[in-house]
Order: C-alpha cells, then structure tokens, then sequence
C-alpha cells in the first residue's frame, strides 16, 4: 500500500529501511571516491563509455572534477558517518563499515592534497579522534571504552601508519587523544 495524498502516491515508508539505505549510499559514495583517486583508475576510465573519457581524459580535468566531487561530498560524509558511529555503536556492521568508510575518506582526502594546510585531513582525523574516546570535550570520570573506541583507535593507527608522511599539525590533536 500507498498513500494518496492529492493523486501523488506516497509509497509506505519504513523508516529502518531508509536510514539502511542512506547508510548504504554514504558508503558507497566514499568508497567511489576512494576508488576514484587511486592510482590505474584514469587509464579504466574510457574503456566502454567513450564521454567519460572525454571528460577526463587528462589529469587535470580528472582531478579537477574528483576534487570538485571530493569537496562537495566531504562534510556530509562525515558528519553522516560520525552520526552513524555515535548512535548504532552496538552494532559491528555498522560500526566497521562506517570506520572503513573513515580510512578511504582519508585515503582520498590525502592523495588528492598533500599540503600541510589540508583542511580535509584535519576534519577527518580530528572527528576519529573524538571517536576514540568514550567522552571527548567532557569531564568525566568514570568512563569506559566501548568496543567502537577501540575499533577507531585502530582505525587512527592504520591511517597514521599508511600515511604518516602526510600528517602535519595533526599530531597535536592525534598524540593528545
């Protein structure tokens, strides 16, 4: 069933369905990205589809437009991932998806800009940062870590480890955590 609201159809909505389906197309929104900026990636890109080539065909106008896509789709990501962390941290799919989907953010954010002032880089280590501990920014004393803090932390450490040359005042943040 549906509902008719003024001849418009209305499908019956269930709202789990749909927050797993938003979660779905962050994921693979952020995987897309990651799988966009990673090397071999132009020389596959015109194989079939003769106007995707066209449109980035040089390097340039590649990064241009994954930039463009990586600048658009950035801070939603994360805020929708983070959402997703803080609220369904009991559940494991949840939680190792949406870290995995962290460390190709910052795959992506990190190869297409390498400069000391990425502002990309800050934001996405600077909100896993806040996810590895149980009470960030409060006094609280007895806290305890849950097991989506340690799965973050480890999620940090593999970032810091895959791209430590590109870290640069970050380590303040990351080393006070």
């Amino acid at each position: 069933g549906a509902l008719n609201n003024e001849n418009i159809e209305i499908p019956i909505c269930d709202s789990g369905a749909a927050t797993w389906l938003a979660f779905r197309c962050i994921i693979a929104l952020v995987h897309s990205t990651k799988e966009a900026v990673s090397p071999g990636t132009l020389s596959s890109l015109g194989r079939g589809n003769e106007s995707s080539y066209n449109t980035c065909k040089s390097q340039p106008n590649r990064n241009h437009f994954i930039d463009a896509i990586l600048n658009g789709s950035f801070a939603p990501s994360v805020s929708v991932l983070q959402h997703y962390i803080k609220r369904m941290y009991g559940s494991h799919v949840v939680v190792s998806q949406t870290l995995e989907s962290y460390e190709e953010l910052a795959f992506a954010s990190m190869a297409m800009d390498r400069a000391p002032d990425n502002l990309r880089r800050h934001a996405i280590l600077t909100s896993l940062c806040k996810l590895c501990l149980p009470s960030w920014g409060k006094k609280r004393t007895n806290t305890q870590l849950k097991e989506s803090n340690i799965d973050a932390i480890w999620t940090l450490i593999r970032i810091i480890h895959t791209h430590y040359e590109d870290i640069f005042d970050e380590w303040h943040a990351i080393l006070s955590t």
